[in-house]
């Protein structure tokens, strides 16, 4: 697990981004999940990737989510985020290895999803599937 966190860790700052301003005495308060630590590594990922006004003007932003286990690539989750419309589209596999899709909106969480390419029509395993695509919640 402690390997998994620590390649995990560059993606996630590169997400955290768009809380942190570039320069250290015009940025925000860190959020609560971010620790001291980590804040100089995000400005300077902010800095590097053109600051805060380049990351303000950006309408989406695209990365993957790598799981490491054992130091081999146990599960890879694709997510596209519409900055401007708040709407979400997260693919990868599901508990049982199921290529899932879940396209939604970040402020209600509702919205669709698919297994293996068909459309779920059952509202519950849709909810999951939103539920589980979130970013912050993808783990396997």
């Amino acid at each position: 697990m402690r390997l998994v966190k620590a390649l995990l860790l560059p993606t996630l700052l590169i997400g955290a981004t768009a809380l942190l301003s570039p320069r250290a005495d015009a940025a925000p308060p860190p959020p609560a999940d971010v620790d001291r630590e980590s804040a100089p590594i995000v400005r300077a990922l902010t800095d590097a990737m053109g600051g805060q006004q380049t990351w303000d003007r950006l309408p989406c932003f695209r990365f993957d989510f790598v799981v490491i286990r054992d130091g081999k690539e146990a599960a890879r989750f694709r997510h596209w985020w519409d900055k401007r419309s708040g709407r979400c589209r997260v693919e990868g596999p599901d508990d049982q290895g199921k290529q899932v899709a879940a396209i939604f909106t970040l402020a209600d969480r509702k919205g669709t999803a698919f297994v293996e390419g068909i459309g779920e029509s059952d509202s519950a395993r849709v909810a999951a599937i939103i539920e589980n695509g979130e970013p912050a919640r993808t783990t396997a």
